[in-house]
């Protein structure tokens, strides 16, 4: 586990020893304790704790403040490489060994370490889910049961398996699989009662990466499901209670949305919001009857999620068939929330892209448009708010020029 130069917890009640990636969260990292947990009393503000690495390189990690008994904030003063068993010291404990450091071996100075029996124990590293690399030509598994995927061996290719395996029943030799919203490319070449084989199609310049949870989508599969499962509607209880809508992904049928309304009606919630997915070829088709299957709700919308669609339809048709959804909708005076990769770079990096400054004012013809996470999002906010209401002045000049020629006469 590397870590830059940053703040970050020593925690006695931590589980495990991990980097932190969240948005608002003041420190970089905690590091879990396994044994010894008393010694973390000893310190006090300014103290330094020293260790040997992974590398057996001498570390160490300033206290910056005493937060609790079992809980203290540090510093750390260079990059580190940690594992579980690393025992880390006061510094009143480790003189004695920095005393020798420019005198002796490294490898007396872990003897000495070893030796000694004061200090605390790192905690267990928190288990990362393994990427599973392929490229043009390979071939990948993708397993009937939920099991761990593997890399390629040498007996047998790379493997993954899909979070709802009866989806793999309609699909057939020379069907697409594409993951990872169509990273990652591969055909059908043979079923079988454990697997379905694939052949990697593209990248074909660079290794693709498969990461855990990561989407399939099957574009050529008529996967003939409810986009409701059973563990939804387990769900559907704890969702009324908190929230104040739900959204069906991968709605693609008018039952879809008549079965859900008769689950939140059997648990009290009459009038609960409901929002229907558009993101797969199926849902396009028969998009004019979930809308009217919606008119019978008191609240419903459409979301254009359009990572999922844009790779079902392929990306040359996603202009296309926005369009066609916002018509619809604004027809049948249904709101529609336009996501995914809106400002995302702009989001990211800080800097947006003149093509997604004119994708986003589009969205002035959206009653929602859903931002991703990122660094710089307040920034997209502000930006997405001018766009909206530059749009909004244009389209409300264009229709003072056309009054003229559609105004109605005698109309009360």
């Amino acid at each position: 586990m590397l870590l830059s130069i940053v703040e970050g917890l020593i925690d006695c009640d931590a589980k495990y020893t991990e980097k932190i990636n969240l948005t608002g969260v003041e420190y970089d990292f905690v590091i879990s304790i396994a044994k010894r947990k008393e010694e973390l009393s000893t310190l006090k503000v300014g103290d330094k704790i020293f260790f040997l690495d992974f590398r057996e390189r001498i570390r160490s990690m300033r206290i910056l403040e005493i937060i609790s008994k079992n809980k203290i904030r540090v510093g750390i003063e260079k990059t580190i490489l940690i594992q579980e068993g690393i025992k880390l010291y006061n510094e009143k404990h480790f003189n004695k060994i920095l005393l020798f450091e420019e005198k002796i071996e490294q490898d007396i100075i872990k003897q000495q370490v070893e030796e000694d029996q004061i200090g605390f124990e790192i905690g267990p590293i928190r288990p990362r889910p393994m990427d599973i690399e392929v490229k043009a030509g390979d071939k990948l598994w993708l397993y009937r049961k939920n099991i761990k995927g593997h890399p390629r061996t040498s007996d047998k290719p790379a493997g993954i398996s899909c979070g709802v395996p009866e989806i793999l029943n309609n699909v057939l030799p020379g069907h697409r699989v594409l993951i990872d919203d169509g990273k990652i490319g591969s055909i059908v070449s043979s079923v079988n009662d454990e697997y379905l084989e694939l052949k990697i199609i593209y990248p074909s310049d660079i290794i693709g990466s498969i990461k855990s949870h990561k989407g399939l989508n099957f574009p050529d599969s008529n996967l003939n499901l409810s986009a409701i499962t059973s563990e939804d509607i387990e769900n559907l209880k704890f969702i009324a209670k908190y929230a104040d809508m739900v959204a069906i992904s991968f709605a693609h049928s008018p039952e879809d949305i008549t079965l859900l309304t008769k689950e939140l009606k059997n648990i009290g919630y009459h009038d609960f919001g409901i929002i229907a997915k558009i993101e797969t070829r199926v849902s396009i088709h028969n998009l004019a009857r979930i809308l009217l299957s919606g008119l019978n709700v008191t609240k419903f919308g459409v979301l254009i999620a359009r990572g999922d669609l844009a790779v079902e339809i392929g990306y040359e048709n996603l202009s296309q068939i926005q369009e066609d959804i916002l018509c619809l909708c604004n027809a049948a005076h249904i709101p529609v929330i336009l996501a995914t990769q809106i400002l995302e770079t702009l989001s990211k990096s800080g800097l947006p892209t003149r093509s997604e400054i004119i994708d986003a004012a589009r969205g002035q013809r959206a009653e929602c448009v859903m931002l991703n996470k990122g660094k710089y999002v307040n920034e997209s906010v502000k930006i997405l708010s001018i766009l909206l209401m530059t749009e909004e002045r244009h389209n409300i000049k264009k229709r003072q020029i056309f009054k003229e020629f559609i105004e109605q006469k005698d109309i009360f």
